[in-house]
């Protein structure tokens, strides 16, 4: 999840993806987030890197910087940054003293992360369709930050057709603009999705993806959940984000959910 340029001269980083960054032991810890920055430069408290271009990478769901120079390091005009998609990161970008040009930002508007006793029922909505069918917030330390996640489970063999869903609070996406959602997710069924609606909270368009897309990891039980980049359709007021499956003898685990609109 992050790539570190601690010291170089005349390289270029291009067409690059970094996705998802965490760290468990991080010099820097934020309530529920680790700080982890998507490509960070030069050293700390040096100008240690030179002649280096920063060209047309994408870089999503890190919860300290998109791109970010190290404490107290400087960068000159030799360092350029530029035409690079730095999408739900808390921050875009912390550089200074480098030229920077036409790069795409969207920071993150909704944090989630599952801590708050509320959560669920303040800011999204359940629907579990059978006794042996539940959505439910767990907090046995398993989660990707902090000690909580959201949990979708179906246990039993007599719930046919069960399904479970957890759907956001609506929030404003109008037409021609570009909703970026990412999280993360141990499990492996289900999808989730973002849905439009118009003022009248009429359904417009739904664009899914599997949870089974996802990346996998041997070392840790969550991994970043597939991205989904959707632009609202003519008529749109509002968007939701909402996470499904349907699988008997199944549970899939959600923490940290982002979105941004932009």
């Amino acid at each position: 999840g992050q790539l570190y340029i601690a010291q170089a001269q005349n390289l270029s980083v291009r067409n690059n993806q970094l996705f998802d960054g965490y760290c468990d032991n991080c010099f820097v810890q934020r309530t529920a987030r680790s700080g982890v920055t998507g490509i960070e430069l030069s050293l700390p408290g040096k100008h240690s890197v030179r002649n280096v271009v920063i060209d047309n990478n994408t870089v999503v769901n890190h919860d300290g910087f998109g791109i970010s120079q190290n404490s107290n390091s400087t960068l000159d005009s030799s360092v350029r940054v530029q035409n690079n998609q730095l999408i739900n990161n808390t921050v875009g970008e912390h550089v200074s003293g480098a030229i920077e040009a036409n790069n795409t930002i969207s920071n993150t508007n909704r944090f989630e992360s599952f801590e708050s006793s509320n959560s669920l029922g303040s800011s999204f909505q359940s629907y579990a369709s059978c006794p042996g069918a539940s959505v439910n917030r767990v907090c046995d330390g398993n989660g990707r930050f902090g000690s909580c996640y959201a949990s979708l489970s179906i246990n039993s063999e007599a719930c046919d057709n069960g399904a479970v869903s957890l759907s956001s609070d609506r929030f404003s996406a109008n037409a021609g603009q570009t909703v970026y959602a990412t999280g993360w997710k141990s499990g492996e069924v289900g999808e989730w999705c973002i849905s439009f609606e118009d003022a009248s909270g009429n359904s417009l368009q739904s664009r899914c993806q599997s949870l089974a897309s996802a990346d996998r990891s041997t070392v840790q039980s969550f991994v970043g959940l597939p991205a989904l980049t959707e632009q609202a359709p003519a008529g749109s007021a509002y968007a939701r984000v909402l996470i499904r499956h349907g699988q008997r003898n199944a549970k899939i685990g959600i923490d940290d959910l982002k979105w941004s609109v932009r």
